[in-house]
């Protein structure tokens, strides 16, 4: 016999609330909402006071590496560096190239291409890996 289905519940705004798994209970933290009281369940092992004190704390602390705006902007200056890497890589490496290919003006064209989707790539590996590294050792 088949089980229902699990339903997807949409925000709300007590997203906050705990989420009970068998030996864990995970309290999701926002910014923009006031700080969750004590879940029940762990009544019997900490007291409301270091639930404040523990709960701010991690409030600060994680929002030391809560940056949206800079991200956003790291974010559009990628983008930008996207467009204009290949065009300046393939308006420097097309002319180049008729010294290399003298006589065949297609190799030239796939060669320059090439040359430009690799440096797409190197610079999006260069301004991600930051990124991930920082957001991982935060994690």
């Amino acid at each position: 016999m088949k089980s229902a289905p699990a339903m997807i519940t949409p925000f709300s705004a007590n997203d906050s609330d705990p989420k009970r798994v068998t030996t864990n209970i995970t309290v999701e933290l926002s910014h923009s909402h006031s700080p969750p009281t004590l879940p029940f369940d762990l009544r019997d092992y900490v007291s409301q006071n270091t639930w404040t004190i523990r709960v701010s704390t991690l409030r600060r602390l994680a929002s030391q590496f809560y940056r949206p705006t800079f991200e956003r902007g790291y974010l559009f200056t990628i983008l930008i560096l996207s467009l204009v890497v290949p065009i300046v890589t393939y308006d420097f490496t097309f002319p180049a190239l008729e010294h290399a290919f003298p006589n065949n003006v297609d190799k030239q064209i796939w060669v320059a291409r090439s040359i430009s989707f690799a440096a797409v790539v190197v610079t999006w590996l260069v301004l991600t890996i930051p990124v991930i590294v920082c957001k991982e050792k935060s994690a």
